[in-house]
């Protein structure tokens, strides 16, 4: 989501990209040796009556992601670099 974000990636479009993830999570769940959170993650947004759409949107909304990810770490030369590795033309 933050090098989606960095690369350019508007909200609609990587809420849209998550959105195609969300049925494979059964497997990646079962890969990594953990039970199934698909229907937790479900009551969850139940609970605070959302989607994951609304919610990855409002979160990309209120994210810094170049601050996020210099507090992660990163400096400011690492951040450009990675943002031009992202959308460097092949």
């Amino acid at each position: 989501m933050l090098l989606l974000a960095l690369a350019g990636a508007g909200s609609d479009d990587i809420a849209a990209d998550y959105e195609l993830s969300t049925a494979r999570l059964p497997a990646l769940f079962a890969a990594v040796g953990i039970d199934d959170q698909t229907e937790v993650i479900r009551n969850i947004l139940a609970r605070k009556n959302t989607t994951a759409r609304d919610a990855m949107i409002s979160v990309l909304e209120d994210v810094d992601v170049e601050a996020r990810l210099r507090a992660a770490g990163l400096g400011e030369d690492d951040v450009a670099a990675l943002r031009d590795r992202l959308v460097q033309p092949e």
